[in-house]
């Protein structure tokens, strides 16, 4: 019937797949050839230069880590530095506030009392 596939057109897609690829007949060389071993060498060398970019984008990205790593404590060093400048002088405005109270309050003593 119409629902049927043909059977010449698999039976050739069978006879295909059946001829064995090395068959002494076949025009392909054997297995171990220099074509294969060529694409096995040069696979190898694939290899070889991903592993070295791979080892490259490492260094690298480590190299910019330690750099980050090294700016930010230099920045929480300055901040802390600065910090610690701020206070002493918060503390050195406080002590002159104080006396400056004093005096104030001994010169208005001075002028109430006259």
């Amino acid at each position: 019937s119409d629902d049927e596939p043909t059977s010449s057109s698999s039976s050739q897609t069978e006879a295909k797949s059946e001829t064995p690829v090395n068959s002494p007949g076949s025009a392909t060389k054997p297995a171990g050839s220099s074509k294969e071993s060529v694409r096995s060498r040069q696979s190898s060398a694939d290899e070889v230069d991903k592993d070295e970019a791979y080892r490259e984008r490492r260094r690298k990205n480590n190299e910019a880590a330690k750099r980050s790593r090294d700016a930010r404590r230099a920045k929480e060093d300055d901040i802390a530095l600065r910090a610690a400048l701020l206070e002493r002088e918060n503390l050195q405005l406080k002590v002159e506030l104080a006396q400056l109270k004093q005096e104030t309050s001994r010169l208005r003593c001075l002028l109430y009392n006259s």
